[in-house]
């Protein structure tokens, strides 16, 4: 924390990596209160955004609705923590949450006090025990653990036209031919070259761009829910199925747009020192990133 503080002045942001849970929620918040300008956490709000844009998209395929679905997100650690943060922020209003102990409720004692924060504002039906528990009647499986933990049984109890993103890393929870055999609707893994792949690069450097571009004091969850419904809108909605519920890594319109939606959502915050008129992020970053190509062609 002192040495983000002593480099701060001469950065326009700081993105945490790889700090240990609930270490990197600690580091975070307290950096957010001390710094005036954007702190985040790629392991927390890369893939909270990502995992939300994907699940938008998901359940539009399978014709589902995000406050009427339980999501079980199998993981607690920093990944986990912020997809259900930001889940709850879009409006989910039934999520169960499971640690390696099983479901973050009263009776699980190995909870951790970021976890019995979220215990608070989760699981409304007060379900106990192993991820078993939790899967039975879901309609959502968010997989931040490790590999090979889910089994075909455990899919079978979920009801039907289920989602499954086995994000586990490198390893997923299930594979892709054993998820859709046991009868999930719509599967992702947060490997490149998959099926519907969800890497967290699809944020980045959009969400950074947009921020940095506006001089944005700071990142608040209307930012990033701004940044997950650009990367949501992208995919074209004629071309939507359940093989293609997010766009291309490298598709032109992937950071410049991230990058316009967070920088318009910053300056409604109030917290852009340098405020930009709409349009004109999105047309500077794709003339960044872009315009020498078409010079060539």
């Amino acid at each position: 924390v002192r040495f983000s503080e002593m480099v701060a002045p001469t950065f326009g942001a700081i993105n945490i990596e790889d700090v240990s849970s609930p270490d990197t929620f600690l580091v975070v918040r307290e950096l957010q209160k001390r710094l005036n300008i954007p702190v985040f956490s790629d392991d927390q709000h890369g893939s909270a955004v990502v995992v939300l844009s994907a699940l938008t998209n998901a359940l539009e395929v399978v014709d589902k609705k995000l406050p009427d679905v339980r999501i079980v997100v199998f993981g607690a650690g920093a990944s986990g923590i912020a997809v259900s943060e930001i889940l709850i922020e879009a409006g989910a209003q039934n999520i169960v949450v499971v640690n390696s102990s099983g479901i973050l409720c009263p009776e699980n004692r190995t909870m951790n006090a970021i976890q019995r924060e979220l215990a608070e504002r989760t699981n409304p039906e007060r379900l106990s025990g192993s991820i078993d528990a939790a899967l039975r009647g879901a309609d959502v499986l968010i997989g931040l653990s490790s590999g090979g933990r889910i089994g075909k049984t455990q899919i079978a109890a979920m009801k039907s036209r289920a989602v499954f993103f086995a994000l586990s890393m490198p390893q997923a929870e299930m594979t892709e031919e054993e998820a859709l055999q046991s009868g999930i609707a719509v599967y992702a893994t947060g490997l490149t070259g998959s099926l519907n792949p969800m890497p967290n690069l699809h944020i980045y450097p959009g969400l950074a761009r947009g921020l940095l571009d506006v001089r944005s004091r700071g990142i608040n969850n209307k930012i990033l829910l701004a940044a997950s419904r650009a990367l949501a809108e992208i995919v074209d909605r004629r071309r939507l199925t359940e093989r293609h519920i997010m766009p291309d890594l490298f598709s032109d319109e992937v950071a410049p747009r991230i990058a316009e939606a967070v920088a318009q959502a910053a300056i409604q915050q109030g917290m852009a020192d340098r405020p930009l008129p709409p349009k004109k992020v999105y047309d500077d970053t794709w003339q960044r990133l872009y315009g020498g190509m078409m010079d060539l062609l």
